[in-house]
């Protein structure tokens, strides 16, 4: 028996496909891909520049409280030297800058007082100065302005010199101290830096890493998706061109079956004398039988096409139905058919089809010296299998997948006649009954085909 076989497709256009798709896909994935890097670096940048502005704010705060302490003594040491300048002096004008400064450093005061409250050091500072001036106001200050000629004043003087030295400590103190807090502040705006460098390039690897396993899985999944499309379209479009070919070949067996109808029937009326001829009308009627078969394949294919294959299933004994088809080929071969009693839930006329082609297929691709043997059995259950085996030229491997498949033929099948359809509307009618249908074969031996069918 022959077998069908698969045509080469049109692979450029797939191809072709599947580059253009692959391209894009490349396209997609970078943009995607740097678009995520791009979104990622901005976030960090944006929350990097966002902690080193909080930073900057935060190490101008303590700069401005070092640089107002720094104010704070001067405007202090401002104040001694105008009291000790009207005390040398006698002159008024010295008095300016004391009178002047006096608002101004209480006010700057308050603010460093309230600015240092967070750190406790820096606050005992601010108060031990604010206690000197205090103390220097009402001991050095007020004494003097009031009695600049009075002897006391120059011990008055060596004492001021004193709280001023210790005011000097306690702004020192303070300077050292947020110095030590400024310098802490640029080491983290230096780590931050550094931090933010890193965390960047992790994320860009990262993403990259994470896009290229996604991605990859993502394209194998499409890819099998649109290969899957690209084989349906080639397929599609090889069994339109098969059906194009088959439709013409069909109309070629039918001008040719009625071209021999025409020339008997022009030769019976030509010659009166030869319509007692039985040969003469064994031919037309065999004519005529291969016409109505070709006709009930046709519309059996549209039914199947249109799912619409309607079955009177009944307890049938296979070895009739077997038979029944097996009787139509006997004056062309041996067909040997082992008896059986077998019982099969089947609906006869397309069962008879089934066994018909089996036949029929064998009886063409095996040589005429060989005969065809059908064994029928239980599949060690309530199933029923039938064989049927011819000794012909075999299909070959490459073949075999393909045997069942819709409008396909072999190369080596093209000196036969036949649509390519046989085979599959075995298959079709055999799984509407439930069945199964398989082949069996070997290149040169010959081929094996079993139907398998539920038992009544």
């Amino acid at each position: 028996m022959e077998a069908i076989s698969r045509v080469a497709g049109p692979a450029s256009a797939g191809e072709g496909l599947m580059s253009t798709w692959r391209r894009t896909r490349r396209l997609d994935r970078t943009v995607t891909r740097y678009g995520l890097i791009l979104v990622a670096v901005l976030t960090i940048i944006i929350a990097s520049f966002a902690s080193s502005n909080l930073l900057d704010a935060k190490s101008r705060q303590l700069d401005d409280v070092r640089l107002d302490a720094r104010l704070a003594l001067q405007l202090f040491v401002d104040q001694a030297t105008a009291v000790d300048g009207y005390d040398d002096t006698d002159q008024r004008q010295f008095l300016a800058p004391y009178n002047h400064l006096q608002a101004p450093l209480k006010n700057l005061l308050l603010s460093l007082t309230r600015r240092t409250a967070d750190d406790t050091v820096a606050a005992s500072a601010i108060a031990d100065f604010a206690l000197l001036h205090d103390s220097w106001l009402s001991s050095i200050a007020h004494p003097v302005v009031a009695h600049p000629d009075d002897p006391k004043n120059i011990t008055r003087e060596h004492f001021g010199k004193k709280l001023i030295d210790a005011a000097r400590a306690d702004i020192a103190k303070i300077e050292q101290r947020y110095a030590q807090r400024y310098d802490r502040i640029m080491e983290l705006k230096y780590q931050l830096r550094w931090f933010t460098l890193c965390i960047i390039l992790l994320s860009i690897l990262a993403i990259a890493i994470t896009g290229y396993v996604t991605e990859r899985k993502s394209v194998r999944r499409e890819e099998t998706l649109l290969r899957t499309i690209i084989d349906d379209r080639d397929v599609e479009a090889l069994r339109s061109e098969w059906r194009t070919k088959i439709i013409a070949m069909l109309a070629h067996d039918f001008r040719s079956s009625l071209s021999v109808i025409r020339a008997y029937s022009e030769m019976l009326q030509a010659m009166p004398e030869r319509r007692d001829d039985e040969q003469t009308y064994d031919v037309m009627v065999k004519t005529v039988e291969d016409l109505t078969a070709m006709t009930e394949e046709a519309l059996l294919m549209a039914r199947m096409s249109n799912n619409a294959i309607s079955l009177h299933l009944r307890p049938q004994r296979i070895y009739e139905i077997v038979a029944e088809a097996a009787e139509r080929h006997r004056a062309e071969r041996a067909i040997r058919i082992a008896s059986s009693d077998a019982m099969v839930m089947g609906d006869r006329p397309y069962l008879v089809r089934v066994f018909d082609n089996l036949i029929s297929n064998s009886v063409k691709y095996s040589p005429p010296a060989t005969s065809i043997d059908v064994a029928i059995s239980r599949s060690g259950g309530p199933d029923v299998e039938i064989a049927v085996t011819d000794r012909g030229r075999g299909i070959d491997p490459s073949d075999l997948p393909h045997v069942f498949d819709e409008f396909w033929r072999a190369q080596s099948t093209s000196e036969r006649s036949g649509s390519g359809i046989g085979l599959f509307i075995v298959k079709k009618i055999v799984e509407a009954h439930g069945g199964h249908a398989s082949i069996e074969s070997t290149p040169g031996a010959g081929t094996t085909v079993r139907v398998l069918l539920a038992g009544a």
